[in-house]
């Protein structure tokens, strides 16, 4: 309704216009992910044209104020109707609401102060950094119009698994095979970590499905300044392809009481009983 009554903005777009933001995809290793890693990034823009410096002109003296608009944008419209005079404010035809005439175009760009190019530049991956979180750089997404500022980056991650460890926040989880004379006599066995191997010891009696913690192995997270622990659960692996000489060992381990001093055993023992 302001407009219609002489209300109207004066708003032009012969002002500055920051220009698009960009998104892009990068995809790092598992390792790369937990160390941090620098990825060189090439995508196309639009970059403010060098020969004009963004005027669209071939020269400074090639602009000139729009004569329709007075260099506002906008122009005023003024009807007669049975209510009386009614006017209206639109975006000058003239100049296209820029609020400027270019006498003659940069012959670079055609009058669009920007160009079409490449860019390569250099991302930081901070370590720590996890699948689908997303990474803004200032200022190198497209250039801006009339002098605008350029638009951002944004960096979506993806991160690879890994053959053998899984990520549990800033925790690594690793599933540990080990056989029966491990779990059962216990054992010194090195396991690796993204830290380099650490020496693990198994107690005896180790039962399927528990868990070790090497403290401080886990990912040093730099965004959020916390240092996550691996979590080793251990898998006793059932022998498939015994020789006859492991045969003979199991046959006599069989002969055994087996379950002697077991609480487990001792338990459904009794639960069978009654």
């Amino acid at each position: 309704f302001s407009s219609f009554f002489g209300g109207g903005s004066s708003r032009t777009k012969s002002g500055p216009t920051r220009g698009r933001d960009i998104e892009q995809e990068v995809t790092l290793t598992f390792e790369e992910a937990c160390y941090g890693v620098r990825k060189e990034i090439k995508f196309a823009r639009f970059d403010t044209c060098t020969k004009c410096g963004g005027t669209g002109a071939y020269s400074r003296n090639d602009i000139s104020t729009c004569g329709r608009c007075s260099g506002r944008g906008r122009v005023i419209t003024v009807q007669n109707t049975i209510l009386g005079q009614m006017r209206s404010e639109s975006e000058c035809p003239e100049c296209r609401g820029t609020g400027q005439k270019i006498l003659k175009a940069c012959p670079d760009c055609n009058g669009q102060g920007r160009k079409r190019g490449s860019k390569n530049i250099e991302v930081n991956t901070p370590a720590g950094i996890d699948n689908d979180q997303t990474i803004r750089v200032a200022g190198e997404g497209e250039a801006g119009t009339r002098g605008g500022s350029y638009g951002d980056l944004f960096v979506h991650v993806t991160v690879r698994k890994h053959d053998f460890f899984v990520r549990d926040g800033n925790n690594i989880i690793l599933e540990l095979p080990i056989t029966f004379s491990q779990a059962a006599l216990g054992d010194s066995i090195d396991v690796k970590t993204i830290h380099g191997p650490v020496k693990l010891t198994l107690k005896p009696g180790t039962q399927n499905g528990d868990k070790y913690r090497l403290a401080d192995k886990g990912i040093d997270n730099k965004i959020t300044k916390k240092i996550g622990h691996q979590i080793v659960v251990i898998k006793v692996v059932t022998p498939t392809n015994l020789t006859s000489k492991q045969k003979e060992l199991f046959k006599q381990l069989s002969e055994t009481d087996e379950t002697s001093g077991n609480s487990i055993f001792d338990r459904i023992k009794k639960f069978f009983k009654k």
